[in-house]
């Protein structure tokens, strides 16, 4: 019963109930009808990932304390994402499924990151979040098949998101 106490068992407890509210955030059904987009692997992989983003900006505002516990936010969402590679059906060569969405998430929270230092151009967030999307659907061509498949990125973006009115 001590250890329930813990001040680690206390953070943990904590992380997951910020996670729960990052993850019921990037799953809000809005976004996806306002952006039109197809609710996949890929699409929810990419709202989680500029979620957390916001959630870890917000914690390392809190400096050395909001550093620490959002370590423990991040081990959680590595362990849900994990889960829902699996989930995906990626069971082979997770570990290396794992990296390269590492890579990602870390790739992306730079050029956020990056965005939003003072002397950035007021559009570089959102040109940067953009980039996210369209660079995955570029890439995608560059894929094995049975990656492609899992992605079902074609259909995501209609011409008439980018036109301008």
């Amino acid at each position: 019963m001590m250890l329930f106490y813990s001040k680690q068992s206390k953070c943990i407890r904590q992380a997951n109930v910020i996670y729960r509210r990052v993850v019921s955030q990037a799953d809000k059904p809005a976004i996806y009808d306002v952006f039109r987009l197809e609710k996949t692997f890929r699409t929810n992989f990419s709202m989680l990932l500029v979620h957390m983003w916001l959630c870890l900006r917000r914690l390392k505002a809190e400096r050395k304390e909001g550093v620490e516990f959002g370590q423990y936010v991040y081990e959680i969402y590595n362990h849900d994402l994990e889960t829902r590679v699996s989930k995906a059906g990626v069971n082979l060569l997770l570990s290396k499924w794992m990296r390269e969405l590492e890579k990602v998430f870390y790739g992306n929270i730079v050029a956020f990151d990056t965005a939003m230092l003072p002397e950035a151009k007021h559009d570089d967030l959102q040109n940067a979040i953009w980039k996210m999307y369209l660079l995955k659907m570029v890439h995608q061509s560059q894929m094995p098949l049975h990656y492609q498949l899992s992605w079902h990125s074609q259909d995501i973006f209609d011409e008439n998101v980018f036109a301008c009115h």
